[in-house]
């Protein structure tokens, strides 16, 4: 009988410095890295809203009829910089504002770029995957799909509120885990094929790295119901990234706009 594996995994939270050094030698995203971080660089719209958020400067109010981007220069970047405000000022934000606050921020890094052919969808998806006698369903709240073959490169996750901590807020590990489980069994990834997911928990932004390899794929596929430990489910979770801090946005926005990039190839 197939076990969904959900309670087959060890966890690490890791310090945001060390994630680029992890996804270049590790995922192989040494190129697409370098590439995203020089191309946003030079791109004035990206380099305006750094300089915004370093001063604390907030967009103009929308009017009808407003030249709002030409003067304040923000471009493409001035929907995802507002949304991000209101996020930071609520005193009860909803889920809603953050994963518009998320989607805006990763599709204005995106957009414009030439090699990124995939999509920020904000279709939440229903995965549900069957373990011969039960299933395992999670529910997401958007992905990065490659519309050529419909084919998902990442998840996207929002919270309302910043959690625990991941390995210490049990619903927030269990969720992402699951949900990682599900697109194992669902997009039938071979073994080595990393599982993407980008979070914002109301202020912060997260990205976890879900690994697995043959002997897990067995188990959760039935093939087997043994399991070392050194073979269960990894799941590396990095940041936080705060929308506050301009040196967090910049590092963040390189990492997304990498995987877009990869997941385009």
């Amino acid at each position: 009988m197939a076990s969904s594996g959900v309670e087959r995994l060890w966890t690490e939270s890791v310090q945001q410095h060390m994630t680029s050094a992890y996804l270049s030698c590790q995922l192989g995203l040494r190129r697409s890295l370098q590439g995203a971080t020089s191309w946003l660089s030079s791109f004035p719209p990206f380099k305006k809203y750094l300089d915004h958020v370093s001063n604390d400067q907030r967009t103009m109010g929308w009017h009808i009829g407003d030249s709002t981007q030409a003067a304040n220069g923000l471009g493409i970047m001035e929907l995802s910089r507002r949304k991000q405000e209101l996020v930071i000022a609520a005193n009860d934000v909803d889920k809603e504002l953050v994963v518009s606050s998320l989607l805006a921020f990763l599709e204005a890094i995106t957009l414009r770029h030439s090699d990124v052919k995939c999509d920020w969808s904000a279709r939440r998806r229903n995965l549900k995957a069957n373990f011969g006698t039960s299933d395992l369903r999670a529910i997401v709240d958007g992905a990065l799909v490659d519309p050529r073959n419909n084919d998902v490169k990442a998840l996207i996750e929002a919270k309302r509120e910043r959690s625990q901590g991941f390995g210490k807020d049990i619903r927030v590990t269990w969720q992402q885990s699951a949900e990682v489980v599900t697109a194992i069994r669902t997009q039938n990834l071979a073994p080595g094929t990393p599982v993407l997911l980008i979070s914002q928990e109301a202020d912060e932004l997260f990205l976890l790295v879900g690994t697995f390899g043959e002997e897990y794929l067995d188990y959760i596929s039935g093939r087997t119901t043994k399991l070392a430990s050194k073979d269960f489910l990894g799941l590396k979770r990095f940041g936080p990234w705060e929308i506050s801090n301009a040196e967090h946005l910049k590092t963040f926005a390189g990492i997304s706009l990498a995987i877009a990039i990869q997941g385009s190839k």
